[in-house]
C-alpha cells in the first residue's frame, strides 16, 4: 500500500492571527522558521503564502536591527515577486540605516555627538529594537556629559537584550558618573551575575565602595578584582589594609 503525503493547505488570517497572538521576538522568529521550513519547498504551489512569511520575517528583523538578516528576507520575496512594493522599500530602508551609521560613525570620528546622535535617532525611529543603535546613542549622549539620556538609551538597550555585557557595564559607569552609587552597585552586580570573571566590573564595583565606605566589601571586590589580573587593585588593597590597620 502506498501513502500520499499531502500538505496542508495554509491559511493567511491564521498565521496573521497566531502570529500577532506571539509577544517574544525569539519565539515570533522562531514561529515564521517552523512555517518556512514546512512550506517552502522547490515545487510549493503557495507562492503568495511564502512570500508573506518572508516579508513578515524582514519586518521583524528590520524592527530588531538584523539588517543583513532583514535584506536577505526581502531578497527572497522578489524571488517570487520581482516588483514587490513592500519588500522593495525594505530594501530600501536597509540601505538608508546603512548610510545612517556610516554617518554616524564619521560624526563621531570628528566629535560631531550632537550631528551623531541626530543620525541614530532617524536609525531608532525605523528600527525601535536596534539594540546597536541604543548603545552608541547612549555612548553619544555620554560623551556630552548627557548622564540622564545616557543611563535611558542604556537602559533600553537591557529591556531588549539583559544579557548585554558592555550595555550594564556602560550604565553602572554612567551611574557613578552621574553620582548615584546605589544604582552603579546595582549594574555592577548585575554583570558580575552574567560574567563572574568581567575584572573591570569587579575593579569599579569596589571603587564605588571604596569612595562610600563600605571598606570591606570594597576589599572583597578588589581582591577578586585581582584575583582575575587587575594589578591596579593591588594599591587599593594596600590602602584598605592600612585604613584597617589605623582603626585597630
Amino acid at each position: 500500500m502506498f501513502y500520499i503525503c499531502i500538505m496542508e493547505i495554509p491559511n493567511l488570517s491564521i498565521f496573521k492571527a497566531q502570529f500577532h497572538q506571539i509577544q517574544d521576538f525569539e519565539e515570533k522568529l522562531q514561529f515564521l522558521q517552523e512555517n518556512i521550513r514546512k512550506y517552502v519547498t522547490h515545487d510549493s504551489p503557495y507562492t503568495d503564502f511564502i512570500s508573506e512569511l518572508y516579508l513578515t520575517t524582514a519586518e521583524l528583523l528590520l524592527q530588531r536591527g538584523w539588517y543583513e538578516e532583514t535584506l536577505d528576507a526581502a531578497s527572497r520575496v522578489l524571488d517570487f515577486f520581482k516588483d514587490h512594493v513592500e519588500a522593495l522599500q525594505i530594501i530600501q530602508t536597509c540601505n538608508q540605516v546603512k548610510k545612517l551609521y556610516e554617518k554616524a560613525k564619521k560624526y563621531h570620528l570628528e566629535f560631531f555627538y550632537r550631528k551623531e546622535v541626530e543620525c541614530y535617532e532617524q536609525i531608532l525611529a525605523i528600527s525601535q529594537e536596534d539594540t546597536n543603535a541604543w548603545f552608541n546613542l547612549g555612548n553619544a549622549y555620554l560623551m556630552q556629559y548627557e548622564y540622564g539620556k545616557a543611563i535611558e538609551s542604556f537602559e533600553n538597550v537591557l529591556q531588549i537584550d539583559p544579557s548585554d555585557e558592555q550595555a550594564w557595564f556602560n550604565l553602572a559607569y554612567v551611574y557613578e558618573k552621574y553620582n548615584l552609587p546605589e544604582q552603579a552597585i546595582d549594574a555592577y552586580s548585575q554583570l558580575i551575575e552574567i560574567n563572574p570573571n568581567h575584572q573591570k566590573a569587579w575593579l569599579n564595583r569596589g571603587h564605588v565602595y571604596f569612595m562610600t565606605g563600605n571598606l570591606q566589601k570594597a576589599q572583597w571586590d578588589y581582591k577578586n578584582a585581582y584575583s582575575l589580573g587587575e594589578d591596579e587593585a593591588l594599591y587599593v588593597l594596600a590602602e584598605i589594609e592600612k585604613q584597617f590597620n589605623q582603626k585597630s
